[in-house]
């Protein structure tokens, strides 16, 4: 049963981890570095040739004796949030190696390339920028990024040589002629567990806008101002807020949350002269994001002029959505049928690195279901047998692709 041993795996991988609750493993530390020594005698136990590149990514390869062979490059991270769990990420890292192990083993050999990469970030929780691995892989690395610091001062740079790397030999680490990207992944939420499925396959990738609002009126003391002749930026604030979730609430196919509020001064007895909010709006439809981000800021226009405050709106992230390949979709409905999995398809609300592959290559995703939908958390919870459908359905992949 392939699953077991993938889920063996997994709980052996969780324990390089930070101390403390859940699963702490973040980029160039000594965790990570306990991590890809695991993964890279894994990768060498199942046959494949392993080296490290110079973000910190550990590559398995095998090589094709077809001399027109294409390359399937399957990958996913091995970093956590902090107090993550232990399926994000490490899943697909750790599935298409068991998979690939015993597929050698009774087929002898693959019709095509194979790469198994385990990514060193994905999550951007020590340098606050996502997806470090894989866009050194996909070539879309911006080198500005080297200068990111984090919360010690330090550069990416510096902590990629501490580290025992060469930065200045990034721009080479591209894979060229990748024909196709195929990633595995929980599903992170709870569609999966409510349609009572062990897998799925995903269409495409939402793709996420984020502002800041910034509402300023005037500070005063709580108890002798009057409520009609305030300008509160609180009261503004969590008004347009009750408004953007009812707004939000009657369309479809798109979600906002509002995850990060800050009122100024910020004490008990002062009215709030100013207040700072996020809003992080996601759809596969990028139309649909930029008209109700217009919507959004008409109704910002109405509620500040209504309680004389002054506004701005400052977008600071912008990932459009990646819709996933027909042709692996395909072959993934065929993989699930011959693996005699039900064939259903979803999107993704979460961000992964087959974001970076879809400009280069054919991109394509599997989920699995975790329970409750939690991730993110050390709650994070596979089953045996949900691993063991997806190990099934990529021996399936295998043969078709």
């Amino acid at each position: 049963m392939l699953g077991k041993e993938a889920f063996n795996i997994l709980e052996s991988l969780s324990t390089f981890s930070e101390s403390g609750e859940g699963i702490t493993r973040l980029f160039l530390t000594k965790e990570h570095k306990a991590s890809n020594d695991f993964i890279e005698e894994l990768m060498k136990d199942a046959g494949l040739q392993t080296r490290r590149d110079n973000i910190g990514n550990v590559i398995g390869e095998y090589f094709s004796k077809n001399k027109n062979a294409k390359t399937l490059v399957i990958g996913s991270h091995q970093d956590t949030v902090i107090h993550g769990g232990k399926y994000d990420g490490a899943l697909g890292v750790i599935t298409p190696i068991v998979c690939f192990k015993h597929f050698l083993k009774e087929n002898k050999e693959l019709n095509f390339n194979l790469k198994i990469i385990s990514f060193g970030d994905e999550e951007g929780v020590r340098f606050a920028t996502t997806y470090l691995g894989s866009k050194v892989v996909a070539g879309i690395f911006d080198k500005k990024l080297l200068d990111r610091k984090d919360e010690n001062g330090i550069t990416l740079k510096e902590a990629l040589i501490n580290f025992g790397l060469d930065p200045s030999k990034i721009d080479n680490e591209k894979i060229n002629n990748i024909d196709s990207y195929l990633e595995i992944h929980i599903e992170q939420g709870p569609v999966l567990e409510e349609k009572k499925l062990g897998v799925g396959i995903v269409t495409a990738i939402q793709g996420s806008h984020r502002y800041n609002f910034t509402l300023e009126g005037m500070a005063g003391h709580a108890g002798t101002i009057p409520m009609n002749m305030r300008r509160d930026a609180g009261i503004g604030a969590a008004e347009i807020i009750c408004k953007i979730n009812s707004l939000i609430k009657n369309k479809k196919n798109i979600v906002a949350t509002i995850g990060r509020i800050n009122f100024f001064p910020g004490a008990i007895n002062v009215i709030p002269g100013k207040a700072v909010f996020d809003l992080d709006i996601r759809s596969i439809d990028n139309d649909l994001i930029f008209s109700s981000v217009e919507e959004i800021k008409n109704i910002t226009k109405e509620i500040c002029d209504k309680n004389n405050l002054t506004f701005s709106i400052k977008q600071t992230n912008e990932v459009e959505p990646n819709i996933c390949n027909e042709e692996i979709i395909n072959l993934l409905k065929d993989s699930f049928k011959n693996a005699g999995e039900e064939i259903f398809l979803l999107p993704s609300g979460a961000g992964h690195d087959a974001q970076s592959f879809d400009k280069i290559c054919k991109m394509g995703m599997i989920f699995v279901r975790c329970k409750d939908g939690i991730s993110h958390n050390p709650l994070e919870s596979v089953t045996v047998e949900d691993l063991d459908k997806v190990c099934k359905i990529l021996n399936e992949f295998f043969k078709l692709y």
